[in-house]
């Protein structure tokens, strides 16, 4: 009795160790494959990350010959626009003595003190003009001012603002000046430059 208790025993701690042996197997398979795994997500990352830098530095190289090409073709037609721009100035020639008796009356009538249409005057504005204000030392104020003493040729400092109102739209405005003698007085109507400013359209005499 006491020998086949004996077998028992043995057989059932045999089977216990083999099953023990086969836990530790698929343990040691599972941690190989966990393994296995994480080495090829590393690897994925590294070589991904410096697969990038290869990429923008074709692209780099390839921006730069395209530049390079654009610049060729820019620098011939450059040639091109400066070998056109030499035959219309040869064939302008003749007209030059017209232009500079054009220019020499300019400047007379100029000199003269005659009312002139200027260039837009300037602005500390920015932005698409919307409305304008027509209060006196608002920055709209000054800069019309500045366009109408542009127009007339008046000193500002010595000029009398008679009246300076709305032109029939946001961009537009209408004033009459003369110099504080009032010697003659000038009416100047304004049209507003988006970034550029108020600038005298018009130049009339008036009473």
């Amino acid at each position: 009795m006491d020998k086949d208790q004996n077998s028992l025993d043995s057989a059932s701690r045999l089977n216990k160790k083999d099953k023990q042996r086969k836990a530790n197997k698929v343990f040691n398979i599972l941690i190989v494959a966990v393994s296995l795994l994480i080495v090829v997500v590393a690897a994925t990352i590294i070589l991904g990350d410096s697969g990038e830098p290869r990429t923008e530095t074709a692209s780099s190289e390839n921006e730069s010959s395209k530049h390079k090409d654009e610049k060729s073709s820019n620098d011939n037609e450059g040639t091109s626009e400066d070998a056109s721009a030499e035959e219309e100035n040869q064939d302008a020639e003749p007209a030059t003595d017209a232009e500079a008796e054009e220019e020499t009356e300019a400047e007379e009538d100029t000199d003269s003190g005659e009312p002139k249409v200027g260039e837009p005057v300037g602005t500390t504005q920015t932005g698409k003009k919307q409305s304008t204000s027509f209060e006196k030392g608002s920055a709209d104020w000054n800069e019309m001012t500045t366009a109408m003493a542009a127009g007339t040729g008046i000193d500002p400092n010595n000029m009398t603002i008679w009246w300076l109102g709305n032109g029939g739209s946001p961009t537009t405005a209408k004033g009459t000046v003369s110099a504080k003698d009032g010697s003659q007085k000038y009416q100047v109507q304004l049209e507003w430059v988006d970034g550029q400013g108020w600038s005298p359209v018009k130049v009339e005499e008036t009473n």
